[in-house]
């Protein structure tokens, strides 16, 4: 099975969040300080021009999808994802019309835990606030197991939850329905992951019922070194 890694590639993310986002406030850590939780609510942004491809980025790689996307992969039943609504809360060129209407993609869709062989280490785990920081993958092309994939054709990863990861179906429905604004990244040859991650932690990206049959997936500690 081929995955990809479904990112901005050249259409580069140039929507700003709005100021008035709110975010779920934390326990102040001893050694990390203060630090906010997941987003609250939906994303409000700021649009730099009513014109927009079909897939549209943030600054922070969100992906929002603009109504001929929307059509297209709901004809398609594509299968790993949920829509929320976007308040597009100012728009700097108006001279294209008024600002389009945008959904954000919610991937739903789970492969587990990346496995050891990708080379992702835990770098550094606090047991007060619970802040992760993991390296880079030294072998991409072991980032997905399968036996840990559910099925879906839109899917996350952990402990790159940050990163969507797509089947070959996505990149032919795009293919063949012309979708511009994303780019199509083989798992392997993913080169963009110097910094490593910082994930948080799984409330931040699922429901509550969600998150206790996730973490059973999920070992904190299991690269510690």
């Amino acid at each position: 099975m081929e995955f990809y890694s479904f990112e901005h590639g050249r259409w580069r993310g140039s929507v700003e969040w709005d100021h008035s986002m709110h975010f779920i406030p934390r326990q102040p850590c001893s050694k990390h300080g203060p630090r906010s939780g997941g987003r609250a609510g939906h994303l409000r942004i700021i649009l730099p021009s009513a014109r927009v491809a079909d897939f549209v980025w943030t600054w922070y790689s969100e992906c929002l999808l603009a109504a001929r996307a929307v059509r297209v992969l709901q004809h398609e039943r594509l299968k790993g994802f949920r829509l929320r609504t976007v308040a597009v809360t100012q728009l700097k060129n108006g001279r294209y019309g008024p600002a389009p209407e945008l959904e954000e993609l919610v991937v739903t869709g789970w492969a587990g835990q990346s496995p050891g062989a990708s080379g992702i280490t835990l770098e550094e785990y606090c047991r007060e606030c619970g802040y992760t920081h993991y390296s880079a993958p030294t072998h991409p092309e072991h980032l997905i197991e399968e036996s840990q994939w559910d099925g879906s054709d839109f899917f996350i990863v952990w402990p790159m939850p940050g990163h969507i990861f797509v089947t070959e179906r996505v990149l032919q429905v795009a293919t063949a329905n012309n979708l511009k604004g994303a780019a199509f990244v083989p798992v392997s040859e993913m080169r963009h992951l110097a910094d490593g991650f910082t994930p948080g932690s799984l409330e931040h990206y699922f429901s509550p019922q969600v998150v206790r049959r996730r973490k059973a997936d999920v070992d904190y500690l299991k690269w510690e070194h």
